[in-house]
């Protein structure tokens, strides 16, 4: 076991080395890739001679809504693996990769919004452009940045939050302030009696949707083999590597994975919340508090606290606007007060 000990420590220390080795490399040709598609996108911007602030505003709430059922269904707060890792602020920078498919996709004079549901007739098209653009943005910012900081929380934390600052900013520079809205498409724009209530049809399928994801993410998680490699890798990296795991690899899909989630639901839910700067952060104090109540790692119990959380945030909303997030937090402080480790979270041993 002393032996098997010391091989794990030296061959961690070398796979540390050779991160460090290839964080220059990598980083560099991240930035490069990142600003060549930066440049043409401006490019295609001036091909459909579209206006500064005129351009449309991508999917930018969407991405930050999407990022926050993302963070819920996956139980981390950064939509990341590690157990001690805290990589909070997912909804921004992300949000850039939506705004670059919504101006691709959505260009918008002053009177005409064309999406890319409307130039090809297909709505679940646009849905996966949203989760392909996202998804490589979000690993193009796990290879640059976060999986050099594996070790350091602390570091993390104030790394990932100074990009969410950077992108709203450069977001906000690049296509303006302006709020937009989409519209659902058109065989569900209207409504159904449920119950003796109507309720708007896209509404309902993205309740119906949103279950089937939930559940499938929980099955992926608790019952397949990936769910097991990728358990492994959380709780044991180091032996995971020995027995031939890729944890570098595992990782970056599951980040990958997570912010592909983040733009398929950002387009799903930019008809119903609109698309306008700011939201990032009030989606992000949602997200951590799903994330803490539901217990940290626990997919069901990221469901519940979601339930939970969205039917107090919207009570609070509509009932008592000047005191919603004191109706919000005071039963989560409750919450914690009596299961300070979440509704369903698990003590860690050891």
């Amino acid at each position: 076991h002393a032996v098997r000990s010391k091989m794990l420590a030296w061959e961690s220390q070398q796979e540390n080395m050779m991160n460090r080795r290839d964080f220059t490399t990598t980083s560099s040709r991240t930035l490069a890739a990142m600003v060549a598609l930066a440049y043409t996108h401006a490019y295609a911007l001036s091909l459909n001679d579209l206006t500064d602030g005129e351009a449309s505003q991508g999917l930018k709430t969407a991405l930050e809504k999407g990022a926050q059922a993302a963070i819920s269904l996956l139980g981390r707060p950064g939509g990341f693996l590690s157990n001690d890792k805290v990589r909070i602020p997912l909804p921004g920078f992300l949000e850039d990769a939506g705004k670059l498919l919504k101006t691709f996709g959505q260009g918008k004079r002053v009177d005409e919004l064309v999406t890319v549901n409307q130039r090809t007739g297909s709505f679940i098209l646009a849905v996966i452009a949203g989760a392909v653009a996202a998804g490589i943005l979000g690993v193009l910012i796990q290879q640059a940045f976060s999986r050099t900081l594996l070790g350091s929380p602390f570091n993390q934390v104030l790394l990932t939050l100074g990009l969410a600052f950077i992108i709203s900013n450069a977001v906000l520079y690049f296509w303006g302030g302006t709020p937009k809205l989409m519209r659902p498409p058109e065989p569900l724009r209207g409504s159904r009696d449920v119950f003796g209530v109507f309720y708007p049809q896209y509404r309902l399928m993205i309740i119906a949707l949103s279950l089937v994801v939930g559940v499938l993410l929980y099955f992926i998680w608790e019952r397949s083999r990936i769910g097991a490699i990728v358990r492994a890798c959380v709780d044991d990296r180091e032996m995971a590597a020995a027995m031939g795991i890729r944890v570098d690899l595992v990782f970056a899909g599951v980040f990958a994975a997570g912010a592909a989630l983040a733009g398929m639901t950002g387009v799903l839910g930019a008809p119903v919340l609109g698309l306008s700067i700011g939201l990032e952060f009030e989606v992000l104090l949602l997200a951590v508090v799903v994330v803490v109540v539901g217990g940290i790692g626990s997919l069901s119990g990221a469901f519940v606290a979601s339930m939970a959380v969205g039917l107090i945030d919207a009570y609070g909303k509509a009932k008592f606007p000047e005191l919603s997030y004191f109706t919000l937090f005071v039963p989560v402080i409750l919450i914690l007060l009596l299961r300070p480790k979440g509704l369903l979270g698990k003590t860690t041993v050891g």
